[in-house]
């Protein structure tokens, strides 16, 4: 009986960490906008030891428990059209952004983020992981021609933001154009 249960609890965890299927579906141009992204996110570690350096008084014993990269979900969610912008008026006021997360979080049209996309300052959110920086939500790539639009939020209540990455096809590489940031903590 031990046996089965040992054996049940390993399949489980295998499959979990599989990355079969990961692939399939997915164009070449969403995997290099989706890397694009993903390297032109900030090194919140290094931040950290920056800020941790110039001011000695705001550093914890704790911090070297800590692994403060920006964590990863491991997929994209969205179809096109979801998180497209609201345009409100000067002086309006401002719709209430967490619409877009529930959008996120909600939505059927899913995509693993192959591994090898993950650059070494970010890492993956796992089940029990604890990211003390926040994670890392990206929307499924809008693509229109030469140009892309991906929605990023960090779902993190300290260090929180969401908001738009406009991406443009040069000879054959999307590159990072512009960052808006709709909304920061």
């Amino acid at each position: 009986m031990l046996r089965l249960v040992i054996l049940s609890v390993a399949l489980i965890v295998l499959g979990a960490c599989s990355t079969s299927g990961a692939d399939q579906g997915v164009s070449r141009d969403y995997t290099e906008i989706v890397g694009a992204v993903l390297i032109a996110q900030p090194d919140v570690a290094a931040q950290h030891r920056e800020f941790v350096t110039e001011y000695p008084d705001e550093a914890s014993w704790l911090d070297r428990f800590f692994d403060y990269r920006l964590c990863v979900a491991p997929e994209t969610a969205g179809s096109r059209g979801d998180f497209e912008r609201t345009d409100w008026e000067v002086g309006a006021v401002p719709p209430d952004f967490r619409i877009y997360s529930t959008r996120w979080e909600q939505s059927p049209a899913r995509q693993t983020i192959p591994i090898d996309l993950l650059p070494a300052h970010l890492r993956w959110d796992a089940a029990f992981s604890f990211c003390p920086s926040g994670v890392l939500r990206v929307g499924s790539p809008n693509i229109q021609g030469e140009s892309a639009t991906v929605y990023v939020e960090n779902s993190s209540n300290t260090h929180g933001w969401a908001g738009e990455i406009y991406l443009v096809k040069t000879d054959d590489e999307w590159i990072v154009q512009e960052e808006h940031n709709w909304w920061q903590a």
